[in-house]
């Protein structure tokens, strides 16, 4: 264990949390924004806390850096590492250096791949994370559970912390990625979008969408198979148009056009990298996890 906890540090996002939790419990918003209870296909129909805690769990095993067996997972180790980042912040951020926590997970000009890992605390984190934070509440209501807004907090941390665990994998010492996922870019996200102006902007002017995997267990070799949280943008050119400009991300991130059919469906063609690998490398007293990329065509 390294040296002493971070209260203040760690109390401050205790306190985004209560306060973003606190603030949609008392409003008397009822208007869906993100859920679509009236959609019986894709990812909405699936889309339940069990989908999402699978889908945001298992996410990194779509890179082959990560065995699918989820037998064959460490978690006691990634459970131990990620606990001690997380209550040692400080400690471990300065092992691996403040000016490279900055300019990898916070943020940085250059365009070297391997100073890249801030752009999915904003796109998955800060926005896709939330925006599904969001709708999930929005499930529990429609469902009439009991305080959807913190049911809702619950699970949303819970499959964000197995996620850590699971990218963590075997490693033991400073990591610097859950402290910037769970402790800055998440609570954020979180405070973004339980805001009217976060959850109008982000699903009426720059609408995004939930495109996240049907995920499945195969018995035969215990590997978690199709799970994965993806997001897509649709901007329309014109108010009346059919046309859009696309956006799609997650292990993937494209942009190209779609095309809204006579009978609502859509016709994307996009291009854009696939994150195929994962390079796990040690600096120093901390480790450093990049993404080898390669480019795609989707229709």
């Amino acid at each position: 264990m390294c040296g002493h906890s971070s209260p203040s540090f760690v109390g401050i996002v205790i306190v985004f949390l209560s306060f973003s939790c606190s603030a949609s419990l008392f409003s008397e918003e009822t208007k869906y924004y993100f859920h679509h209870p009236e959609n019986n296909f894709g990812s909405d129909l699936i889309f339940n806390p069990a989908s999402l805690f699978l889908n945001g769990t298992f996410d990194i095993l779509r890179n082959n850096g990560r065995p699918k067996n989820i037998y064959k997972i460490p978690y006691r180790t990634g459970v131990d590492n990620v606990i001690e980042n997380l209550t040692h912040p400080v400690q471990n951020i300065e092992k691996y250096g403040w000016t490279n926590f900055v300019e990898n997970e916070v943020f940085n000009t250059s365009l070297n791949p391997d100073k890249m890992q801030f752009l999915p605390n904003y796109t998955l984190h800060l926005i896709g994370n939330s925006m599904q934070y969001i709708k999930l509440a929005e499930w529990y209501q429609h469902h009439q559970y009991p305080y959807p807004y913190l049911l809702s907090l619950a699970t949303t941390l819970g499959y964000q912390f197995m996620n850590e665990v699971i990218e963590n994998w075997d490693y033991r010492g400073a990591n610097v990625d859950p402290i910037a996922d769970m402790l800055i870019f998440n609570p954020v996200g979180f405070l973004l979008f339980s805001t009217d102006w976060g959850k109008e902007f982000f699903s009426e002017q720059f609408p995004i969408y939930d495109w996240s995997g049907q995920p499945y267990y195969n018995p035969g070799n215990g590997f978690m198979e199709n799970a994965g949280q993806q997001y897509s943008a649709k901007i329309q050119f014109r108010s009346a148009s059919r046309t859009s400009f696309f956006i799609h991300w997650g292990v993937f991130a494209a942009l190209g056009l779609s095309y809204r059919m006579k009978n609502d469906c859509s016709l994307s063609v996009s291009y854009g990298s696939i994150s195929y690998h994962l390079n796990d490398h040690r600096d120093g007293a901390a480790r450093i996890v990049t993404s080898l990329l390669k480019s795609g065509v989707g229709i």
